[in-house]
């Protein structure tokens, strides 16, 4: 990437459905009996990114770097303090909530912890039922829709009457995406869909989820905090850092020649689980909280600092489809 504004292109220049362009958002930091806002927190802090139609962009980081934040600014859920969102070529962050209803049925999220994004009093039916009202789905046709939905998902039509406690963890995930679907989207945010799962089930979820897109066309925006997840569900994947996109490229690229040492870091964590062979670089501390001041955002963690990490740092294109923020990476 050659300047922060310029768009990241697809592979064979894709049809590009959603632009991110300079987002932020901070939250104050109140201390004191009167709240006296004494800092801010950068949870996003200038993201520019692209998804194309049909594809996935994967975000990975550690908790607190701002993944989940930044998919509630792109759903609108949270106003962006500055910044444009573009959605189908429609700048939608200045949009009234009215302006707003029509393109949030075509934006959908798959939350963390399905049993608690689910209303434990409605059945799978009703739950999926409320989208196909929004639709204006005559009542006479909603149940035939809800079963084949439901059947889509990998949920039996008989049980369409049972209630959440009624179905186990995998389950539930199903019939949130069988929510999801009920509005006919063509955009969804992942966000961490199958951390809250045993191990045994989040393989089927990935599939179901993959194979939803080669049906259907649906767009991901996957977040997660495993590389290898990411890596496995995504065309593109973006390494995130205290609100801050720290590399992003074609995830075989990325995995393969990993440019950011935090990118490093992630990757032989999970790659050799034998701390004797690893690479050298490691870690320092937890992730940063609050404001760590100018330049790098991973200066205050990573070994190879020095001096010129205290400088701005910007995104910078290294090969066709990889860019890098790290004064270490030379472009070739």
């Amino acid at each position: 990437m050659d300047t922060e504004s310029d768009v990241i292109y697809w592979k064979d220049k894709e049809e590009i459905i959603l632009k991110v362009r300079g987002i932020k958002k901070y939250f104050p930091v109140r201390k004191g009996v009167f709240r006296k806002v004494s800092g801010w927190i950068r949870a996003v802090d200038g993201v520019d990114l692209d998804i194309a139609k049909g594809k996935t962009l994967g975000i990975v980081g550690e908790s607190g770097c701002g993944k989940s934040t930044l998919a509630k600014l792109i759903l609108m859920l949270i106003k962006p303090d500055s910044g444009k969102i573009i959605f189908e070529g429609r700048q939608i962050q200045d949009l009234s909530e009215k302006e707003l209803k029509p393109i949030r049925r075509k934006m959908q999220i798959i939350f963390q912890d399905p049993f608690s994004s689910l209303n434990p009093r409605l059945t799978a039916a009703q739950t999926i039922e409320e989208g196909l009202e929004i639709l204006g789905i005559p009542r006479s046709e909603r149940r035939k829709r809800i079963e084949e939905i439901l059947e889509l998902v990998g949920i039996s039509k008989k049980d369409a009457d049972k209630y959440p406690h009624q179905f186990s963890g995998g389950q539930r995930q199903r019939i949130v995406i069988a929510r999801a679907l009920s509005v006919n989207p063509v955009f969804i945010v992942c966000d961490e869909p199958v951390s809250a799962l045993d191990v045994s089930v989040q393989a089927q979820i990935i599939n179901l989820l993959r194979q939803l897109q080669e049906e259907l066309g649906i767009t991901y925006l996957f977040i997660s905090h495993d590389i290898n997840l990411v890596g496995y569900m995504s065309d593109m994947i973006a390494v995130m850092y205290l609100g801050k996109i720290l590399e992003i490229g074609e995830t075989e690229e990325v995995l393969k020649n990993p440019l950011h040492p935090y990118t490093k870091i992630l990757l032989s964590s999970v790659l050799e689980p034998d701390p004797r062979k690893r690479k050298r670089f490691s870690v320092k501390g937890e992730v940063d909280s609050g404001d760590i001041g100018s330049g790098c955002k991973f200066q205050r963690r990573c070994e190879l600092f020095e001096t010129d990490c205290l400088q701005e740092i910007p995104l910078k294109r290294v090969k066709e489809n990889h860019w890098v923020r790290c004064i270490k990476t030379k472009v070739t």
